[in-house]
């Protein structure tokens, strides 16, 4: 008699994790700001690990965008929160669903988790906030 798997499923613990916490409003239009939202990357190791932060932009037509790449190190247990952060979104988005995706990597780039949020593009007709950047403020210099 033949024995088959059909799925195996293994849960473990990432040794980075990321929690990303959305805004409330999660529609926001075109020349203005989405936000507040949070990111917290915790150290689930005991011992000081370095890694790849990368926050994308996920755009209607499925194109990625690097908002922000960064190394930074967290010591064993460490953890690292940025609250009240904000998003710009340029008078001249495209209207539609967007993802803002957030991935740990290690140093081989392997992805260690990661976390995201949909948001929606409304028509403005105001257009008070400038054809600014996709910049988010509040993020870790």
């Amino acid at each position: 008699m033949e024995s088959y798997i059909d799925s195996v499923s293994v849960s473990t613990t990432p040794s980075i994790s990321l929690t990303l916490t959305p805004p409330s409003n999660t529609t926001v239009s075109q020349g203005s700001k989405l936000g507040p939202f949070s990111i917290s990357i915790k150290n689930n190791t005991s011992s000081s690990s370095t890694f790849y932060a990368y926050i994308y932009l996920v755009t209607p037509d499925e194109t990625w965008k690097t908002l922000i790449s960064k190394s930074l190190t967290l010591s064993g247990g460490g953890t690292l929160s940025a609250n009240n952060l904000y998003m710009n979104i340029p008078s001249s988005a495209t209207t539609g669903s967007y993802y803002y995706w957030v991935g740990a990597y290690d140093m081989s780039y392997n992805l260690l988790d990661y976390d995201y949020f949909a948001f929606t593009v409304t028509s403005s007709t105001s257009k008070t906030g400038g054809d600014h950047d996709w910049g988010v403020s509040g993020w870790v210099e």
